[in-house]
């Protein structure tokens, strides 16, 4: 998820818990752990500094791990504490640490892959439930802070918000069931995704990768119709340019992707080879891969990270 919302269900959760006659220094530790864990396991972002490869590779890794966010969500209660002496830590360090796997819990649920074992393993997991920037969870928030505006209690609101948001996940969770049963019943034998639209609640898109062969389209929740957008066969890299595959940015991208696809282009210099995500398919271009260039005696001379490709 964004950071805007990860800090939101952070403050939400230290203000549901916390009733208006509590003592001020105790609100405002337990709400700072709260936030401050709440927004800790995106620290990873450091690693851009060292480049988009290894922020590429680093992000969502060891500071979404559960070692990761118990030494991060410590961190957050020690912060907490050291400004508010007096309070309890064992609160602190409470409130931090739901917070601090709630967030891991959500990023989970999008479709950008989480290492959540790592460095034990570097497999992913993605759930394709929630977009990474979901504007139904804001407005959710945007409705509480105007009955806020309004004089309601603060804990009335902000504990209806995360009722309303179990809820809302809830709905999201089996209307997607709902529909990739409908588009399995179309593919039996295909790896399937359904992952929602950025603005239609009951609109989804999906993957079904059979193969080389990678279908998408849509599947509507109110209608049960399944909607087949495009149809494409991934190519087949040359045996002398499989050379493309064994770049860091290939590799860290194939750790990545649920899906690739495949395309080869040769070119009057030699060879262009993408790697794109099917789910990464916005207004007519795939907009998340890797592109490798090779020159005609298949010697790597460039890649390229997050290159996208027109239809």
């Amino acid at each position: 998820m964004d950071n805007l919302t990860h800090g939101l269900i952070g403050y939400a959760l230290a203000k549901a818990i916390l009733p208006a006659t509590a003592d001020p220094t105790l609100t405002k530790a337990i709400t700072l752990a709260s936030v401050l864990a709440s927004e800790a396991p995106d620290i990873d972002f450091v690693t851009s500094a060292l480049g988009p490869l290894k922020y590429f590779e680093y992000h969502r890794t060891l500071t979404h791990a559960p070692w990761g966010v118990v030494a991060l969500s410590f961190l957050s209660a020690f912060i907490a504490y050291f400004f508010n002496r007096g309070v309890n830590f064992n609160y602190l360090l409470g409130i931090a640490l739901l917070s601090g796997f709630i967030h891991v819990g959500l990023d989970l649920l999008t479709s950008y892959g989480t290492a959540l074992f790592w460095p034990l393993s570097k497999k992913l997991y993605s759930y394709d439930i929630l977009m990474i920037i979901d504007l139904y969870i804001l407005l959710i928030f945007a409705g509480g802070f105007l009955f806020l505006w309004l004089g309601r209690s603060p804990q009335k609101v902000f504990l209806t918000i995360l009722v309303i948001l179990l809820l809302y996940i809830g709905a999201r969770w089996q209307i997607q069931y709902h529909l990739w049963q409908k588009v399995t019943s179309l593919y039996p034998h295909a790896k399937i995704t359904v992952y929602p639209d950025p603005l239609d609640f009951f609109s989804w898109r999906y993957v079904a990768q059979e193969g080389k062969i990678i279908h998408q389209g849509e599947a509507k929740f109110l209608t049960g119709k399944v909607l087949k957008s495009k149809t494409l066969e991934s190519s087949t890299i040359p045996e002398e340019s499989r050379v493309a595959l064994s770049t860091p940015e290939a590799k860290a991208f194939m750790n990545f992707a649920k899906f690739i696809y495949i395309k080869v282009k040769d070119t009057p210099t030699g060879r262009k080879i993408y790697l794109l995500e099917p789910r990464y398919h916005f207004r007519e271009h795939y907009v998340f891969g890797v592109m490798v260039e090779l020159d005609k005696q298949n010697r790597v001379v460039k890649t390229y990270l997050n290159q996208s490709l027109a239809d």
